[in-house]
């Protein structure tokens, strides 16, 4: 949403293991208006998560008097098990917004 202070956003993700990999990369980019487009916006933050845990990524959102669009993007995903056909990178749980102290 728009706000007049900068804001931490938290948001705590489940990184299952079963794709085999070590880590799984997320990529986050801060689009300063909602119904913008993407391009040519700031460039992707690359957070890699190790698999098998639970990662926390904080990212400070600017203050702006127009909302802003927080995207993810993930270049992998793999099958969840059977007899499950989606596909998933990793399971967001939790957002915190909170106003920088």
């Amino acid at each position: 949403p728009a706000n007049p202070l900068a804001h931490d956003v938290t948001l705590r993700f489940e990184i299952p293991d079963w794709s085999g990999a070590p880590t799984t990369v997320l990529r986050s980019q801060l689009v300063p208006s909602a119904d913008g487009p993407v391009a040519p916006f700031p460039a992707f933050t690359t957070h890699t998560l190790a698999a098998g845990a639970y990662a926390t990524v904080i990212i400070r959102i600017p203050a702006s008097v127009t909302p802003q669009m927080l995207r993810f993007e993930a270049p992998a995903d793999f099958p969840l098990p059977a007899p499950d056909t989606r596909r998933r990178s990793a399971r967001l749980l939790q957002v915190d917004l909170a106003p920088v102290p």
